[in-house]
């Protein structure tokens, strides 16, 4: 069969990205014919106006030339000729909370009532499938969590002092909705002797930049780079308003590392038992201090089977 995996162009290595270039690197090893195209997206601001932006992606769509499979990896890169569309989560249309302007929500809703037309739809965990429901009625849908892959450390970043290294991930992004709580996580730590907290990713709000001594901001770094202080972390924390499988988490645990992360119920599908989930502060402060437990790398690799899942719903759709 011919495969083409629809993907959005992208400098981020993570999330979405990240779901795309493994995908595809798997199917092309495992499958013959199978093809990426990736969707540029080309826009212009103008002041605070974007000119372009999805709707330039959605002008490249039409000169893709279809194949039997056409599997858009994000419901952003759909075409007029996907048959298969993994989504991610819906978050930013579901939550009172985001500040999506009325452009950018009309314009995904209008991608979402075209989904009501594809042969399947693959999620990674059922809470996204929930959401999906709310727009797409019919269509089958697929939960297959995600493989996850990790890079070689080649060093270890910390310091030797004594203290105990936290590491956490995401973007803060001033006057925008943050769906990762990071300045919770700052707050908790900040000033408290013995812990450091360590955080990778951009920082645009200028209130939490150098926000205490012991929390030292990192930056966007590259990928070898962040998996040095994934390996040689004490423990991975995270908090978040929800997920759509949280690969930072599970990238941690994958090297062993102890997660504390908040109770989601994407996190209790996925990961089991196997993290410290907390509910408050003083719950995250106690967890710091805990072993950590067994098992945590196995809990992962119990995914590593998600091509033969891919292959089962590409055979379903040929038929």
């Amino acid at each position: 069969m011919c495969i083409k995996i629809l993907y959005r162009e992208s400098n981020n290595y993570g999330g979405i990205p990240a779901y795309s270039r493994n995908l595809l690197r798997e199917l092309s090893q495992l499958l013959p014919d199978v093809v990426g195209v990736k969707l540029p997206q080309l826009e212009l601001h103008i002041g605070n106006v974007r000119i372009g932006g999805n709707i330039s992606r959605s002008v490249f769509s039409n000169f893709v030339k279809k194949s039997k499979i056409m599997h858009s990896t994000d419901y952003l890169a759909y075409t007029k000729n996907t048959n298969i569309v993994t989504i991610h989560d819906l978050f930013a249309l579901i939550n009172p909370q985001s500040n999506m302007s009325f452009f950018d929500k009309k314009y995904k809703l209008k991608l979402l009532n075209k989904i009501n037309g594809v042969r399947y739809i693959i999620v990674q965990v059922p809470q996204i499938a929930e959401q999906v429901r709310r727009y797409v009625k019919e269509v089958p849908i697929a939960v297959i969590p995600s493989k996850i892959f990790i890079g070689e450390a080649s060093m270890n970043p910390y310091p030797s002092n004594g203290k105990i290294h936290l590491l956490t991930f995401g973007d803060i992004k001033a006057n925008q909705f943050n769906r990762k709580k990071i300045k919770d996580i700052y707050e908790y730590v900040a000033n408290k002797k013995g812990i450091e907290l360590y955080h990778i990713g951009s920082i645009t709000e200028k209130s939490l930049i150098n926000y205490a001594e012991n929390i030292h901001q990192l930056g966007v770094v590259s990928e070898p780079i962040k998996y040095n202080w994934l390996k040689y972390a004490d423990k991975f924390v995270y908090k978040s308003l929800g997920e759509g499988q949280g690969l930072p988490v599970m990238e941690a645990m994958r090297f062993g590392v102890q997660p504390i992360i908040n109770d989601l119920d994407e996190f209790r599908f996925l990961l089991g038992d196997r993290p410290y989930y907390f509910h408050n502060e003083d719950e995250f402060l106690e967890m710091i201090y805990k072993q950590p437990k067994t098992g945590l790398f196995e809990q992962i690799t119990k995914y590593d089977n998600w091509i033969d899942k891919y292959k089962k719903v590409y055979d379903e759709v040929m038929t």
